[in-house]
């Protein structure tokens, strides 16, 4: 055999090899996708220094030491007075209220943060 064959058999065997295992990695391993993730959620404190209504919904911007995030409120978050744990409304948000928001795992990372959220507790 010349040394030109050896090459390209080599090669061949290489490329042959390298399919494969991308292959097996593609098939069997197959890497999470976000959507897949768990995701947990965290809890932050702070006071409402903003309120920005674009309808029935709207955006608070809460602050607290060196935490600030503009918190998204949508149809499906839901808002609750902590002692009463009455049901409440966007509209019942007030600036100065001091609030408990649930966190999403995945959030806008620039500061200050961005996220919609799914709980809010107003903290009496």
């Amino acid at each position: 055999m010349s040394k030109k064959n050896l090459f390209i058999t080599l090669i061949s065997l290489l490329v042959l090899l390298l399919t494969s295992i991308l292959l097996y990695y593609f098939l069997f391993l197959k890497p999470q996708s976000v959507k897949d993730m768990p995701i947990q959620k965290r809890t932050e404190i702070g006071i409402i220094k903003e309120i920005s209504n674009e309808s029935e919904y709207g955006t608070i911007y809460i602050e607290r030491d060196d935490y600030k995030a503009y918190v998204s409120v949508n149809k499906n978050t839901i808002i609750t007075e902590e002692k009463s744990k009455q049901k409440l409304s966007f509209k019942d948000l007030k600036v100065g209220d001091n609030v408990k928001v649930s966190v999403p795992e995945i959030i806008i990372e620039i500061y200050p943060y961005q996220y919609a959220t799914e709980r809010i507790i107003i903290l009496k």
